[in-house]
């Protein structure tokens, strides 16, 4: 998780450093496809909540699937709603962020190749136990 949250950071602040560079850099955004589609939007259905004598209007709360309508082998109406607009904003990212392919895979090996693959932290002494991370080459979570 840790690491998946500092690429995701990593990733962020160098797209936004890419998408800002100069046209006189070289790297002019003009070669982007301005024929994307439409980005798709939400519909806004006001649900108003009110708890501890707070009340607020949530207009995608119709969004919430409980944990029945997201395990289900078949998506009842609303799940299959919400699963149909998260493919299309799914869709709509992969479209706007075509251009970046090759940076994204250039950045990621980068980042990859600066992580030590084999690390481990100092064990510590708690509630007479002890303590410590490990990972291992391959594995994308702590042991």
């Amino acid at each position: 998780m840790k690491r998946s949250l500092t690429f995701a950071l990593f990733l962020g602040i160098l797209l936004g450093i890419y998408s800002c560079e100069t046209p006189q850099s070289g790297n002019s955004m003009s070669h982007i496809d301005r024929n994307l589609p439409d980005p798709p939007m939400a519909e806004k259905k006001d649900s108003i909540l009110a708890i501890h004598g707070d009340t607020r209007v949530d207009p995608y709360f119709w969004m919430r699937l409980s944990d029945d309508q997201k395990t289900a082998e078949t998506p009842d109406a609303q799940a299959q709603k919400v699963r149909d607009y998260l493919n299309a904003e799914n869709d709509y990212t992969n479209a706007a962020m075509k251009h970046t392919e090759a940076f994204q895979t250039k950045l990621y090996d980068e980042i990859v190749g600066r992580i030590k693959q084999t690390d481990e932290s100092v064990p510590y002494f708690e509630n007479g136990y002890w303590y410590y991370n490990k990972y291992e080459e391959g594995k994308e979570y702590p042991i």
